[in-house]
C-alpha cells in the first residue's frame, strides 16, 4: 500500500485507526483486518479506489467520507460491520457494497449523497438513520425486510439540486413501525405503496412530490397523515383514509 512513495506494510494487523489517520492522503488499495475500529475521518478525502474491510469491523464518522475515487467496498462474508454517521457520506462514485453485512442499525447520512449507489440490500438493518441515503439518485433496489424504523429523508431529496432515489417499488415488512419526514420526498418513480398494520403515523412530507405515486394502501392502525404527506402527487387517485 503506497502513500505517494511511503510504503504501509501490515496495515491489516492494525486494530484501531485513529482520526484522520489517513485523511487526504493518495492512498488507493487498502485491506483491513477483522475486528478493526476505523476512527473518524480515518481515510476521509483520500485517494481509495477499492477497501476491503474485515468481519466485526466499527467504521466511524466519516471514516471514507468524500472518498470521491471510491467504487468498491468488499465486505466480510461473515459480516457484523457498523457503519456509523457519514461513514461513505458523498462518495459519488461508489457502486460496490453488500449491505446485507451490515448490523441492525445503519448510521445517519451514511451513504448520503452516493451517487452511484444502485442497490441496497438492508437484510440486517432494523434502524435506518436519517438522510442513510438521501440525495442517491440512482438508487433502485431496496431491500428492507426486517425495518422497524426509516430515518427522516432515509430515501428521500435532501437539497434544491438533489435528487430521490428512482425506485419503481419498495416493500414494506410487517416489522414497520414508524416512517418519519421526508423518508420519500420526491421519489417519482414510485407507483404504489402499501403501508403495514403497525404503522400510526404517515409524518410531514413523507411521500410528497412522488409524482408518479397512483395508489396507497393504509392499514387501520394509520390514525393520523402528518402536514403534507402526500403533497405533489397528481396521480394520486386511490387511497383509503377510512380511519384517520
Amino acid at each position: 500500500l503506497y502513500d505517494n512513495n511511503l510504503l504501509f506494510n501490515n496495515i491489516d494487523k492494525i486494530k484501531n485507526l485513529g482520526q484522520y489517520s489517513f485523511a487526504n492522503s493518495g492512498l488507493t488499495y487498502v485491506v483491513l483486518g477483522d475486528d478493526t475500529n476505523i476512527e473518524e475521518g480515518a481515510f476521509y478525502g483520500s485517494s481509495l479506489i477499492n477497501v476491503t474491510l474485515g468481519k466485526n469491523s466499527v467504521v466511524g464518522f466519516g471514516a471514507f467520507q468524500k472518498c470521491e475515487k471510491l467504487v468498491t467496498v468488499n465486505m466480510p462474508e461473515e459480516g457484523n460491520v457498523q457503519i456509523n454517521q457519514s461513514a461513505f457520506a458523498n462518495d459519488t462514485l461508489l457502486k460496490n457494497i453488500d449491505l446485507s453485512k451490515t448490523t441492525d442499525t445503519l448510521g445517519n447520512e451514511a451513504f448520503y449523497g452516493c451517487l452511484s449507489l444502485q442497490t441496497a440490500n438492508l437484510t440486517n438493518v432494523k434502524y435506518i438513520g436519517d438522510y442513510a441515503f438521501g440525495d442517491c439518485s440512482s438508487l433502485n433496489v431496496i431491500n428492507i425486510p426486517n425495518a422497524i424504523s426509516i430515518g427522516e429523508s432515509a430515501f428521500g431529496r435532501v437539497t434544491e439540486s438533489g435528487e430521490a432515489p428512482n425506485m419503481i417499488k419498495i416493500e414494506f415488512p410487517a416489522s414497520l413501525r414508524e416512517i418519519k419526514d421526508g423518508a420519500f420526498l420526491g421519489c417519482r418513480n414510485l407507483t404504489t405503496i402499501n403501508i403495514p398494520e403497525g404503522v400510526t403515523k404517515i409524518s410531514d412530507f413523507a411521500f410528497s412530490f412522488c409524482s408518479g405515486l397512483t395508489r396507497v394502501t393504509l392499514p387501520q392502525s394509520v390514525v393520523e397523515i402528518g402536514d403534507y404527506g402526500f403533497y405533489g402527487c397528481p396521480y394520486l387517485v386511490n387511497i383509503n383514509t377510512g380511519n384517520v
